[in-house]
């Protein structure tokens, strides 16, 4: 999975520091969340995650998807529940390693003082959401990066998108996508 191998994996393998932050712009169905925590939980590495989702999916599909059993996860069930369920901005500690924060609201309107090591840039793509791959928003989603090191990871892989993340001054590395995706990028701020 891309943001588990070519972010948390990559961040891992180049940071001292064994604490992460990870802000995710699109939590929706929950799978990127639940890899990091069972991640968090095999490498008893120390996560703090956010995900940003507007329009949460109903707990019948998040029961449908059985993610969980899907991913071998499957003795994560409960917590993944849990964060289904989690009301806004509210803190959840999973086990001593995994701290979860689900906040209801639009990507435009999420506003943070702090500073993340990894950001899982989850969201539609251009042809749905025009405005997240912009210049102009991405200034706000860049700003929220560690700098010595952070990292973006997307499936977003389009020219503009790059140059504006280039323009934002970050170093941008195209990398082999999944099958059915020719690339995937990583932007790494210094």
């Amino acid at each position: 999975h891309i943001f588990i191998k070519h972010g948390l994996e990559y961040l891992l393998d180049n940071k001292i520091n064994k604490s992460i932050s990870i802000l995710e712009y699109g939590f929706g169905t929950g799978l990127n969340a639940l890899l990091a925590m069972g991640f968090s939980f095999s490498k008893n590495i120390h996560i703090d995650y956010t995900g940003i989702e507007a329009y949460p999916i109903s707990i019948s599909k998040v029961e449908a998807l059985n993610y969980p059993k899907v991913a071998g996860l499957d003795y994560l069930k409960e917590e993944f529940y849990q964060m289904h369920i989690a009301g806004n901005s509210y803190k959840i500690e999973f086990g001593e390693t995994f701290i979860f924060t689900k906040v209801l609201d639009k990507f435009e309107n999420f506003k943070s003082e702090g500073k993340y090591d990894i950001i899982f840039y989850d969201v539609f793509g251009p042809e749905s959401q025009p405005h997240l791959w912009e210049r102009s928003f991405l200034d706000e989603v860049v700003e929220k990066i560690k700098p010595q090191g952070g990292i973006l990871i997307t499936y977003g892989a389009k020219g503009s998108f790059k140059r504006a993340l280039k323009s934002l001054g970050l170093a941008v590395e195209n990398l082999p996508g999944p099958p059915g995706k020719r690339e995937i990028t990583r932007a790494l701020k210094y």
